[in-house]
C-alpha cells in the first residue's frame, strides 16, 4: 500500500473530511490574514489557521511519495486532528496557547467580517483587557450575544460552536477524521 490513497469507504470519509477541514482553515485564514494586513484581523491567528490547512496535505504528500508509510501518516493525522480540537477549545476557552506563545489568539471577530474598528480594545465590549480568561465578553457582530467565558469549558466551547456554524462543521469534521485516521492507522494491511 506504499505510495497509495486508501481505497475503502473509511478512506475515502477521512480523505473526505481531512480536505473539508482543509478547505476551511485555507478561507478562513486567508480571510484573516488580509484581515490582518488591512488592520483589521490577528496575523498569529492567520498563520495558525495556513498551518492547519497546509499540514494535513504535506503529510499525505509525504505518504504518496513513500517518504512516510500510511499507518504511521494515518496515525498522525488522528494526532494532527485531535490537536485541531484542542487548539480550537483552548483558543476559546482556556488561553494556553496565549499565555505561553504570548501571540493574541482570540481578538479575532466570530463573524469572520473582521468589523472591529481598531485592536487597542482587542474586539471586547466590556472594558476588560485580555490579561485573563475569566470574565470577558466579545463584540462578535451580533446584536446582545453578550456571551461570556464565566461558564464551564464546554459551556463556552459550545456557545462559540454555536455562534459560528462554519467552526462547528469544521470541529464535527475533524473529529470524525480523527476516528477515521485512527482505525486506519490500526489496520494491519
Amino acid at each position: 500500500m506504499k505510495g497509495e490513497l486508501p481505497r475503502d469507504p473509511i478512506g475515502y470519509g477521512a480523505l473526505a473530511l481531512l480536505g473539508l477541514s482543509v478547505v476551511i482553515h485555507f478561507t478562513v485564514g486567508v480571510s484573516e490574514l488580509v484581515g490582518a494586513l488591512t488592520g483589521h484581523g490577528v496575523l498569529a491567528y492567520a498563520l495558525m489557521l495556513l498551518v492547519a490547512a497546509a499540514l494535513p496535505i504535506v503529510l499525505m504528500g509525504a505518504m504518496v511519495s513513500g517518504v512516510l508509510q500510511p499507518n504511521a501518516t494515518y496515525a498522525t493525522l488522528s494526532g494532527v486532528f485531535a490537536f485541531y480540537l484542542f487548539a480550537y477549545v483552548d483558543v476559546h476557552a482556556l488561553g494556553t496557547m496565549e499565555s505561553v506563545s504570548g501571540a493574541d489568539l482570540h481578538s479575532h471577530d466570530h463573524s469572520h467580517d473582521h468589523s472591529h474598528d481598531d485592536h487597542s480594545d482587542h474586539g471586547h465590549d466590556d472594558g476588560h483587557t485580555h490579561d485573563d480568561h475569566s470574565d470577558h465578553t466579545h463584540d462578535d457582530g451580533h446584536n446582545d450575544h453578550g456571551h461570556s467565558h464565566d461558564g464551564s469549558t464546554v459551556d463556552v466551547v459550545a456557545e462559540h460552536l454555536i455562534a459560528d456554524p462554519l467552526a462547528l462543521i469544521s470541529k464535527v469534521a475533524e473529529g470524525t477524521a480523527m476516528v477515521l485516521f485512527a482505525l486506519l492507522a490500526l489496520r494491519k494491511d
